[in-house]
């Protein structure tokens, strides 16, 4: 598919934008000169003008398209190396899977119904068409706003312009949406400016009155500090070691979470931690297996000797996985001496629920450090936990997120029709407190006119 998320046709709710992710892999192998795309659309559907977003040089801004409009076309043309569609980067750079995807914000009404989209990309003298049918769903209308508590995590929204951020907070309140949360850092997404976000939340909060706002950006221990020093010759910052962090760099976190509560001025932090596992292979970093972090195991569970990695897998892999359950505990913690006295809601996402007797003992403890505890509940388990409970809700991460599908027992819902009942499947079962609905960039017209007819 020339556009990431979509099925076979393109679906709109009328009048209500939305956002098409152009997938830049090339469908004719490398391309080293870039590629053309034209985007030829019908009357009564609009493309917000991309020429007014922020140049932050990272990014999508790796391959920032020449456009020229003509005639309800849309000419862009992405200059730079762009790899082939059998060779996506994300599976072997995950970082910079973002500079393969570039974002359009579009709306339209109900003339255009059942009319196509059809896209041509041209690259080293190939040419690819593709024609995809435009569905243009009904507007179910502004309802009385939602009893939960609704999450959504709104990835790559400073990147747009403020135009398109306001239409995509009014499209946000529609459907119910009462809190945002943005992280700052996740995988894949370069680090902006604090004020960057401010800006995002500036707007949000005048689109949605009352919305509540969340910040979070902690990744916790799930790194491969060994492996990035080897990529980029170079110190890697603390976020890379979690020992390192809660050592020498002390100071430099609660600093750096002090500094983004106070800039944004966010109603809460929201971290989402990964239960750490044993699978060490190119897709699947492992938990910082640096020299450090290795002695602090070492000395924890009373070794003579530093481990190295394949004896702590052969030989203690339980005790690891403690480890590093203690590990994002530790930081965390720190983290919280920076957070003032702003609530802490912690999505674990796993294997095993963190009520679940299958769990590590770390994994389980984890969750108890949270004011809001945030997991995939499969039923109702019972336990007297002080902290609010929400449930949640996986539309899928993005891209580069292929780890998700091993570390998700549920997986993520890819049936439109299903997603409002798996909401409320989640809010019952968590309590009816609240659910998070991750992610907001999948969400796309059948998903946004269900959640608009849910209140």
């Amino acid at each position: 598919m020339p556009i990431w998320n979509q099925s076979q046709d393109l679906s709109l709710v009328d009048g209500q934008a939305a956002v098409w992710w152009l997938d830049l892999a090339s469908p004719f192998g490398d391309t080293p000169h870039g590629i053309d795309w034209t985007i030829e659309f019908p009357e009564g559907l609009t493309i917000c003008d991309v020429t007014q977003r922020p140049h932050f040089g990272v990014g999508p801004d790796a391959h920032r398209p020449h456009i020229a409009h003509d005639n309800g076309a849309l000419h862009m043309s992405f200059p730079g190396y762009l790899p082939g569609e059998q060779r996506r980067r994300p599976m072997t750079h995950h970082t910079t899977w973002c500079e393969l995807y570039y974002p359009l914000v579009v709306t339209a009404d109900e003339a255009v119904d059942g009319s196509e989209v059809i896209i041509h990309r041209r690259a080293l003298g190939d040419h690819d068409t593709r024609r995809l049918p435009l569905t243009i769903l009904s507007d179910p209308g502004l309802q009385p706003p939602p009893r939960q508590r609704r999450n959504v995590q709104a990835d790559f929204l400073p990147w747009f312009s403020r135009a398109e951020q306001e239409a995509l907070a009014i499209v946000l309140r529609r459907c119910g949406i009462t809190d945002v949360n943005l992280n700052w850092h996740t995988f894949g997404i370069p680090l902006l400016p604090a004020t960057v976000y401010a800006e995002s939340i500036a707007i949000l909060r005048r689109e949605m009155p009352g919305v509540r706002i969340w910040i979070g950006g902690m990744p916790g221990a799930d790194c491969a500090l060994p492996r990035a020093e080897g990529i980029y010759q170079r110190d890697i910052p603390f976020v890379a070691n979690p020992q390192v962090a809660t050592t020498v760099g002390r100071d430099l976190v609660i600093a750096n979470e002090s500094h983004w509560c106070q800039i944004t001025g966010a109603d809460g932090v929201m971290i989402t931690c990964f239960e750490p596992v044993l699978v060490d292979d190119d897709p699947w970093p492992p938990h910082c297996f640096s020299y450090a972090n290795r002695q602090q195991f070492a000395d924890e569970i009373g070794l003579r000797s530093v481990p190295d990695p394949i004896a702590i897998r052969m030989r203690h892999p339980d005790h690891w996985l403690d480890f590093c359950s203690r590990q994002m505990a530790r930081l965390i913690a720190l983290a919280r001496h920076g957070h003032r006295d702003l609530p802490l809601a912690l999505c674990q996402i796993g294997r095993h629920t963190p009520v679940s007797s299958a769990a590590s003992h770390g994994w389980q403890s984890l969750g108890a450090m949270a004011d809001i505890s945030i997991f995939i509940h499969h039923t109702e388990d019972g336990s007297d936990h002080a902290q609010e409970r929400w449930g949640l809700t996986r539309l899928g991460g993005l891209p580069q997120a292929w780890w998700e599908h091993g570390n998700d027992s549920l997986g993520s819902i890819t049936d439109p029709s299903l997603l409002v009942p798996d909401m409320k499947m989640q809010t019952a079962l968590s309590g009816g407190a609240g659910v998070r609905l991750w992610n907001w960039a999948r969400c796309h017209g059948r998903h946004q006119q269900a959640l608009m007819e849910w209140r």
